[in-house]
């Protein structure tokens, strides 16, 4: 009889042990539940300006831009522009990749644009996620964001 009154009190233990093991398993992850980004085409999206445009796609149009009594405005979006040297440039284009020579002012309002030039005497920035590459330190105005000044 000692053997059928100790019977519950082991199914019960038993019971227990199954039922705080099946609590603790269902609370405890692998670590990899966290949710994963999705890409999104959100205009709040990062650019990797770090990698930026430096091999245009092939497919790209090419344009000319002329330097006309020291002034030029490059507003071809979408293709790959090449000025050379000019007093002043200002870029409305976005999406763009520009070659410049030596520039004394360049004052952008373009988004996602690639940008390199020779020697630039200072820069003015509104528009957002353009990279500017120039062979020596410009003066920089900075009133966009997302915006990177690489010198070579």
């Amino acid at each position: 009889m000692r053997t059928s009154s100790r019977m519950p009190r082991v199914i019960a233990s038993a019971l227990a042990a199954v039922g705080i093991l099946s609590a603790v398993t269902a609370c405890s992850g692998t670590g990899d539940d966290k949710p994963k980004p999705t890409p999104t085409s959100s205009a709040s999206a990062k650019v990797d300006l770090e990698k930026g445009f430096s091999t245009p796609p092939a497919d790209i149009e090419k344009a000319q831009a002329e330097c006309v009594d020291g002034k030029v405005v490059i507003d071809q979006s979408n293709k790959e522009v090449t000025v050379g040297d000019c007093a002043s440039v200002e870029i409305t284009a976005s999406n763009a990749v520009i070659h410049l020579g030596n520039v004394e002012k360049l004052v952008m309002t373009g988004t996602i644009n690639d940008v390199a030039a020779k020697k630039v005497g200072s820069v003015q920035v509104t528009g957002n996620a353009n990279r500017i590459t120039t062979d020596g330190k410009p003066k920089i105005s900075d009133k966009g964001t997302d915006n990177l000044f690489v010198t070579r």
